[in-house]
C-alpha cells in the first residue's frame, strides 16, 4: 500500500446510490502504474496590474480604453 504522491486533484463522482437518501462508501481501491515524472518549478512572468505603456497598439489614440473582465 502506497500513498498517492504528487496528486493535485482527485475527484470521485457517484452517479447513483440506488434510491437511498445518503451514500455510504466503505472502500475505494485505486490501481495504476507509477511514473518517474518529476514536477519542476515554472518560471513565469505575469502582470497583476498591466502597464498601458507596455501594450501600445499602432494607429490607436493615447486615450484608448481597456476593459478586463473576470472569467
Amino acid at each position: 500500500v502506497t500513498s498517492l504522491f504528487n496528486v493535485s486533484y482527485l475527484t470521485l463522482y457517484f452517479y447513483e446510490n440506488y434510491g437511498a437518501d445518503t451514500t455510504k462508501i466503505f472502500y475505494i481501491g485505486l490501481k495504476g502504474v507509477g511514473t518517474n515524472y518529476i514536477r519542476k518549478a515554472v518560471e513565469t512572468v505575469y502582470e497583476a496590474s498591466p502597464n498601458l505603456s507596455d501594450h501600445k497598439i499602432e494607429g490607436s489614440s493615447k486615450a484608448a480604453h481597456f476593459r478586463f473582465d473576470a472569467f
